[in-house]
C-alpha cells in the first residue's frame, strides 16, 4: 500500500513538472513572438448598446456612452504611445474581434492614427492581443486573473497562462499604485521576462 502511494506521488510530481516545463516553453515562445510580430490592442466600441439606446429614444445616454468610448480609446492609445516600447503596436475595434479570431486581419488592424494597416505590411502573423477586461480564474488555477484588467491573449483571444508576465497592480512593479501607469508597468515586465528567456539577464 505504501509503495503504491509512493509511486502515485512520484507520478503526480512528474506530471506537474512536465506541465510547468511545457508552460515555460510556451511562454518563452510567446514573448519572442510578441517582440518579433507585435501587439494588437483592442479598442472598445459598445455599438450594440448605443444602437439599442438610440432606438429607445434615449439619445442622451447613447451620446454619453459614445463620449466614454472615445475617451477610453484615446487614453489607451496615448498611454501605449507614451509608455510601451517593447514591440510594434497595432489596434483593432472590439466589433472586429471575431474576424481577428478567424485570422482575418485584412484592414482590421490599425495604426495609432486609426488608419488601416495592410496585411502585407505586418512583420509576421503571430502577434499577441492586449485587451481590457476580466478573466475568471476559478476554473483554472493557471489562468491569469489581473486586478489591473489588462489581459494578454493569443490571436484566438484565449488568455495567456503563467509564467507569461502579467501585473496584479502597479505596486507589483514600482511600488506606487497611483503614480505609475499600468501600461508602463506591463512594458517593464515584458522587457524583464524577455531578457530572462533570451539569456540577457
Amino acid at each position: 500500500m505504501k509503495i503504491t502511494i509512493f509511486y502515485l506521488s512520484c507520478i503526480s510530481l512528474c506530471l506537474s513538472a512536465c506541465s510547468t516545463t511545457k508552460d515555460t516553453v510556451r511562454s518563452a515562445e510567446q514573448i519572442q513572438n510578441l517582440k518579433k510580430c507585435g501587439l494588437a490592442v483592442k479598442l472598445i466600441t459598445r455599438n450594440q448598446q448605443i444602437d439599442q439606446l438610440t432606438k429607445l429614444g434615449n439619445t442622451a445616454k447613447a451620446n454619453q456612452i459614445r463620449t466614454q468610448v472615445k475617451n477610453f480609446n484615446s487614453k489607451t492609445i496615448q498611454d501605449i504611445s507614451e509608455y510601451y516600447d517593447f514591440s510594434e503596436v497595432y489596434y483593432f475595434y472590439s466589433s472586429d474581434r471575431n474576424q481577428l479570431r478567424q485570422q482575418d486581419v485584412s484592414n482590421k488592424l490599425l495604426n495609432k492614427n486609426l488608419e488601416p494597416i495592410r496585411s502585407s505590411d505586418l512583420k509576421c502573423s503571430a502577434f499577441l492581443v492586449l485587451e481590457y477586461g476580466h478573466i475568471d480564474s476559478s476554473s483554472n488555477q493557471n489562468m491569469l486573473k489581473l486586478a489591473s484588467k489588462w489581459v494578454f491573449k493569443d490571436k484566438s483571444l484565449r488568455p495567456l497562462r503563467q509564467p507569461f508576465p502579467y501585473v496584479k497592480n502597479t505596486l507589483d512593479c514600482f511600488g506606487s499604485k497611483n503614480s505609475t501607469p499600468q501600461i508602463r508597468c506591463l512594458n517593464h515586465k515584458l522587457h524583464k521576462y524577455f531578457d530572462k528567456v533570451t539569456g540577457q539577464q
